[in-house]
């Protein structure tokens, strides 16, 4: 949400009055890291309370990729060979 607003914030910049950029502007970058840091949160708890070899996979949020991470080593571990 927050990479589609800001190029419409920065077109808006010359037109609107300053004060109504940053009306629009801060309510949209708060609402961005309170985001960012509730999907960290959640991560490190789930990888907290993980046993070993699980998969957690998170989709991509509104300012981070996507997250594919295994904890430790899966107990059926796949034989390549060589």
């Amino acid at each position: 949400m927050c990479r589609r607003w800001m190029p419409w914030l920065i077109l808006m910049a010359p037109a609107a009055p300053w004060r109504t950029v940053i009306t629009l502007a801060v309510p949209v970058l708060v609402y961005a890291l309170l985001a960012e840091q509730q999907r960290r949160i959640t991560m490190i708890s789930l990888l907290r309370t993980a046993g070993p070899g699980t998969v957690i996979v998170q989709e991509r949020g509104i300012t981070g990729p996507a997250l594919r991470i295994q904890v430790g080593d899966s107990p059926h571990r796949p034989q390549f060979p060589g």
